[in-house]
């Protein structure tokens, strides 16, 4: 990712986006933020007899698209100026196909885009506690678009997965259709373990009941693909989330949240407990699967900070490489920094619990459900859904 908060398309993604859209003959096809151009050269290869137009804030990226690709029509503008329209000479509801992979950054003053999102077709999103820069990106495409036009966007694995965007993809579901996903493969984007998903949307139309969900591999080749209730997908859109969802709920599965259990995260960060020279557990203390005997000098745990305690068991919350990861506490007793989860329960619980998740379907399961751009996450949610074998 560049200072702009932009990850630069590789070509095969590009054709892999492209290809998927049904408009057969567009008459005009917009790239907001076209980078180095590659998702409008894959556009251009498959029709070549639509005009071209894009935008982007970079100037010297104008100048290479200006220079590299004559067929197209380039404007120096920023995509998530409230006039853009002006910039780039384009009406509302005037273009038949747009593609784009958004810059991601946060947005300040969330206010001042309500009439965008408005325009959008997206009024639900006003009720977002936080905007980022795709979600603008994709407002103002599909501001531009015709009804019935075609919108192909990269987006993050945030948005696709993550709770707080959950209101978003429901005004999506609701309001246009989402033809299908396609999960990306992980380290696509150079310099970055960003996680990304190709959303391909209809505008103002009726999404089907079932949505096909796919996945890709590296060669930019879809691989697999399941079909999803539409009412299922405003809580996650994500292939590997239902992939492996939809094979635990042919077993009849129960699920943690279905169990008598306390689960607490960790209520103090890891500079706070640091700083308070206790002794304590972080995600770093222990490796997976670990049986830990824990010796407490601390001559007095603060009040109300969280323990982890003999007969509880450990799991990361968050963290590059390590979430997920797990460890049961056979002695002693210890706090907790705010990167785990800690789970209480009867003996028969917390073996099924510790079971699950070192057994080969549980780390598919953890793998699948842990989510966001670069570090990845369970939240609270996730691990009510863990499935419980007794």
């Amino acid at each position: 990712m560049d200072l702009l908060g932009r990850y630069y398309t590789q070509d095969t993604f590009s054709e892999l986006l492209v290809q998927n859209l049904d408009f057969e003959t567009p008459n005009t096809v917009l790239d907001l933020g076209a980078g180095a151009g590659s998702l409008i050269k894959a556009a251009y290869n498959r029709w070549n007899n639509a005009e071209f137009i894009a935008a982007d804030i970079d100037l010297s990226s104008v100048k290479k698209l200006n220079t590299n690709l004559p067929f197209i029509k380039v404007f120096h503008a920023d995509g998530l100026k409230l006039n853009i329209e002006k910039y780039i000479e384009l009406g509302k509801s005037s273009i038949d196909v747009a593609i784009c992979n958004p810059p991601y950054l946060q947005v300040s003053d969330k206010k001042r885009f309500e009439k965008l999102l408005i325009d959008a077709n997206l009024p639900e999103c006003l009720n977002l506690n936080k905007l980022t820069s795709d979600i603008i990106f994709l407002a103002q495409n599909l501001k531009f678009l015709k009804p019935g036009g075609e919108l192909g966007i990269i987006l993050p694995d945030s948005i696709v997965t993550g709770q707080e965007f959950r209101i978003l993809r429901n005004s999506l579901l609701t309001n246009h259709s989402v033809k299908a996903l396609i999960e990306l493969p992980d380290r696509i984007f150079s310099k970055t373990e960003a996680k990304t998903h190709i959303i391909l949307i209809k505008k103002q139309s009726l999404s089907k009941s079932k949505i096909p969900l796919l996945i890709a591999g590296k060669d930019g080749q879809c691989y697999d693909q399941i079909d999803i209730n539409s009412s299922s997908l405003d809580y996650r859109m994500d292939f590997s989330y239902h992939k492996v969802n939809t094979k635990l709920a042919k077993k009849s599965v129960k699920r943690l949240r279905d169990f008598e259990f306390e689960l607490k995260r960790g209520n103090r960060t890891n500079a706070e407990l640091k700083a308070s020279k206790l002794k304590f557990l972080h995600s770093t203390s222990f490796k997976d699967g670990s049986e830990l005997y824990l010796v407490n000098p601390n001559k007095k745990d603060k009040s109300n900070i969280v323990l982890a305690e003999k007969g509880s068991l450990l799991i990361t919350r968050v963290g590059r490489g390590c979430v997920g990861k797990a460890a049961i506490i056979k002695k002693g007793k210890l706090p907790i920094s705010d990167c785990l989860y800690v789970i209480k329960a009867e003996q028969k619980l917390v073996a099924a619990i510790w079971n699950f998740i070192n057994s080969n379907e549980g780390k598919i399961w953890i793998k699948a459900i842990s989510h966001g751009v670069c570090a990845k996450v369970l939240s609270r949610e996730d691990i009510l859904n863990l499935p419980i074998f007794i």
